[in-house]
């Protein structure tokens, strides 16, 4: 279980940076199809090497919630996000998504609620996000693309109640299958948008990058065939809030670097953000062990 918080912790961290690389040359929608469309080619292709029998129709139906909320506008929007926004202050926004996922896990009928603690966690987190986007200015600094942050806001939510679905749906087949089935359904689902977008009649290949190559092939390979299975498998281990927290170690590897290789600001107002932020980890990790809620 270590390993696996180290992979959606710090690999995933770094996605973050390596979108904003990708998209220097490649068009973003365009580019996360090709990401997940990749990975989940590659995924399919290994379990029925090992195998595995191909997943049948109920499979498919089953997983297109999750492909469409997690894959699509959970993750795949966080591309075009990244046109308005650095990595690192996206990174940051994203850190609200434990807020969604304990609020809309506390309205099933058999769901956890938190309690004082994790309350007390959840609202530092949402302080940090408000003294991060600071519409008011209150606190000086880089000024944060209000569109992309309420876009973010949205993919936030759609990422969380994906994440709720496919802890509660029983979905035949092995972890790895529907990871796979996930992927290329939500990769065909975003080159449906780039299409729609007009990217694919758009892109000029000859202009496109090896450094923005080698990014999409890292986040098709490390960012998803790696992070997608281990988040998931800790979905089905613990609660999807424990779960949650890896976003809010993600920024501080996507601030770090993105200051060091893309030359982002670190503005006073994301360092009075993060400060909240992380405080909201240990005290959402302490009221689940006091509530016996880990296993």
């Amino acid at each position: 279980m270590i390993g696996c918080f180290f992979v959606i912790y710090v690999v995933w961290g770094s996605t973050y940076f390596a979108i904003k690389v990708a998209i220097e040359s490649l068009p973003p929608f365009l580019m996360m199809a090709i990401r997940f469309t990749l990975a989940g080619a590659v995924l399919l292709a290994w379990t029925r090497w090992r195998g595995g029998s191909w997943p049948g129709r109920r499979v498919w139906l089953l997983c297109a919630p999750m492909a469409l909320l997690m894959i699509c506008l959970g993750t795949g929007v966080v591309g075009w996000v990244e046109t308005r926004l650095d990595s690192g202050i996206t990174a940051l926004i994203i850190a609200a998504s434990p807020i969604w996922i304990v609020m809309f896990e506390a309205m099933l009928p058999r769901g956890a609620r938190p309690g004082p603690l994790g309350v007390a966690g959840l609202s530092l987190g949402l302080l940090g996000g408000a003294a991060l986007i600071d519409p008011t200015d209150l606190l000086g600094g880089q000024r944060v693309d209000l569109v992309g942050a309420i876009v973010l806001v949205f993919v936030c939510i759609s990422w969380s109640i994906g994440a709720l679905y496919s802890r509660h749906k029983a979905i035949p087949g092995n972890l790895l299958q529907q990871t796979a089935v996930q992927t290329i359904m939500g990769g065909l689902a975003l080159l449906a948008i780039a299409g729609f977008a007009g990217e694919l009649t758009r892109v000029d290949w000859s202009a496109v990058t090896s450094v923005s190559i080698a990014a999409m092939l890292y986040l098709a390979f490390f960012g998803s065939i790696l992070v997608l299975p281990a988040y998931y498998w800790l979905l089905r281990q613990t609660t999807p809030a424990m779960v949650s927290t890896h976003v809010y170690v993600n920024p501080v590897i996507a601030l770090f670097l993105g200051w060091a290789f893309l030359d982002e600001a670190v503005s006073s107002r994301m360092v009075i953000a993060v400060a909240p932020i992380l405080a909201s980890v240990y005290l959402i990790a302490v009221d689940k062990r006091r509530q016996g809620r880990l296993r």
